[in-house]
């Protein structure tokens, strides 16, 4: 879970969210650990082109070959299928198997930018203090019934998450106009992450359930006979989902080796057009390393794969394509306790490039990836140079000795750490490693921020305003806050502002840079790694398209290439 805070960012108030769709929250263990600590504030994970309208078409994968209509594609996801409804996706599938089901207002493409889903397009007005959204006249549920502004209404009462200040109002059939408390430029980033749920199914009956299905107290049967307008639709002839022993004539019984197996047909009437294939048979596996063994077997045609067994996949003739995680590593400050002059020392003590290539990760640099449309052109950190790191140090006089806090729950994070330190210690500034417990690692992150150096997870917002994570208002007073650095700085509290109430792209990636070279002269933190991910993919599939923004996203237009 994560908190967002309030557009006008004079102090903190926080939000929940939950979706990969809309946000990441830092782990402090690795991605499916069941602690998670309030580190960076997300909007949605969407970022918009252009913000004060929109494109009218998403990107899609262009056929360069004849595509052969039809065929059927067995998709490999990781994690447990309780339930089907959007609102209660935990794990990895549940969450890419409600993107599939349902749609939100927007989408989001392979390379992180927002396009009409559900609506037609949107408009801000007056620098984002409101927008109006249209929807299409041709959306339909999967039962036939017309998806209309009522569905829309009803969805946005039942969202977890509200967006702080938010109130609408209906214009017509197909017209929402959102006001907000302040101005926002990221407002449609949060629209696209709220699924639209029937109105027609759920208001005359219960909206909420329990989230175990076939436990103490079930999940409602929405849950488990889902109704979306997504490209897919769960097969009638497969009866409910079930969780623990297997049922005759139902989806996800556990078979050999603990899969579970749930087939979808394609809506035919999607508003996007009919998907090329006619069918999905998502088979979920317990692990990453069983999801890696069926692909071995041949079991399925497209599925995420064990980084160490990445090339043992592509030699068994499969095609691999490589993202990386939604999050990433940074080395943190304490800026009340470790000034300026001795964070710039230790950027240039730190040999980020060499520390990725020993613990085999990616290099990261900026708060965003690489894909996303509004990456600056250039983040200057400066080059690794540890006898200028000296030079400043001497300038700076006695350092003392510092503490590098490391969640003792990750071997990969602890060895960083130790290899941080010795290129910290042949600079001359000498650095312990502290291994915490998680819940000390958490609460010394929080006021009165007692440490100096952690090593802490990022997620990769595709927003690119970067306020929950710099400006001074984001500080955590009762445990809130993206900005655990205790950074303060009026110029750049004055850049955010300035982006989150820029609608123009030009301009908005003009301001991005503007935060970069900052970021890179005041060093609150320093970006250092983020892990890969592996997809194998069966030749002959095309169409899949590796992405942090995760690898479902154009499943619509995925084709078996004609022989």
């Amino acid at each position: 879970m994560h908190r967002c805070g309030d557009p006008a960012l004079p102090k903190h108030r926080g939000r929940r969210g939950d979706r990969g769709n809309r946000a990441g929250a830092g782990a402090i263990g690795r991605p499916g650990g069941a602690l998670v600590v309030v580190l960076f504030v997300l909007l949605p994970l969407l970022p918009v082109p252009g913000l004060g309208g929109c494109r009218q078409q998403p990107a899609t994968s262009v056929p360069t070959t004849r595509v052969q209509e039809g065929g059927t594609v067995r998709l490999a996801l990781v994690g447990e299928v309780s339930s089907l409804d959007p609102r209660e996706a935990d794990s990895p599938a549940e969450r890419a198997l409600a993107g599939l089901l349902f749609s939100a207002l927007a989408g989001v493409d392979g390379g992180g930018e927002v396009f009409p889903d559900l609506a037609v397009g949107w408009a801000g007005g007056r620098g984002g203090a409101y927008w109006t959204v249209r929807l299409r006249p041709d959306a339909v549920w999967h039962d036939g019934r017309p998806v209309t502004c009522d569905d829309v209404l009803f969805s946005l009462r039942l969202h977890p998450e509200p967006f702080p200040g938010l109130t609408w109002q209906k214009v017509d059939s197909r017209t929402v106009r959102f006001f907000l408390s302040h101005p926002d430029a990221g407002f449609p980033y949060w629209l696209a992450g709220v699924p639209i749920l029937p109105a027609h199914l759920l208001a005359s009956g219960p909206a909420t359930g329990d989230a175990g299905v076939g436990g103490e107290g079930s999940a409602p049967p929405f849950g488990r006979r889902p109704v979306g307008t997504g490209p897919f639709r769960l097969d009638p002839a497969q009866g409910e989902i079930v969780q623990g022993a297997a049922a005759p004539g139902k989806v996800g019984g556990p078979q050999e080796g603990g899969l579970r197996e749930i087939t979808l047909l394609p809506h035919l009437r999607h508003h996007r057009g009919r998907p090329h294939l006619d069918g999905l048979v998502v088979r979920v596996y317990p692990s990453l390393a069983e999801a890696t063994r069926a692909v071995l077997r041949g079991e399925v045609d497209l599925g995420p794969v064990l980084p160490a067994d990445a090339g043992l996949v592509r030699g068994a003739g499969w095609r691999v394509l490589e993202t990386h995680q939604p999050y990433y590593m940074a080395l943190a400050f304490n800026c009340e306790r470790v000034p300026v002059e001795l964070r710039r020392a230790m950027v240039l003590a730190i040999d980020r490039h060499g520390l990725a290539t020993e613990l085999d990760v990616r290099e990261v640099t900026f708060a965003l990836p690489l894909i996303s449309w509004a990456y600056p052109p250039e983040v200057p950190w400066g080059p690794y140079d540890p006898a200028a790191a000296r030079q400043l140090l001497e300038r700076a006089g006695e350092v003392p000795p510092l503490r590098l806090m490391v969640s003792r729950d990750d071997p990969l994070r602890t060895r960083a750490a130790r290899l941080i330190a010795a290129y910290l210690g042949t600079a001359g500034i000498k650095v312990t490693v502290s291994e915490e417990e998680a819940d000390a690692f958490i609460s010394r992150l929080l006021p009165p921020f007692d440490y100096e150096l952690a090593l802490i997870p990022q997620p990769f917002p595709a927003n690119p305003d970067l306020s929950p994570l710099l400006h001074s208002g984001q500080i955590p007073v009762a445990g809130g806050g993206g900005n655990v650095f205790a950074y303060r700085q009026a110029s750049m509290d004055t850049l955010l502002d300035r982006l989150r109430q820029e609608l123009d792209p030009t301009t908005r990636k003009s301001l991005v840079q503007q935060v970069a070279d900052l970021l890179c002269r005041d060093v609150p933190f320093f970006p250092l790694w983020t892990e890969r991910v592996y997809l194998a993919v069966r030749p002959g599939l095309m169409g899949p398209a590796a992405s942090p923004y995760g690898w479902h996203w154009n499943m619509h237009d995925w084709w078996w290439q004609s022989p």
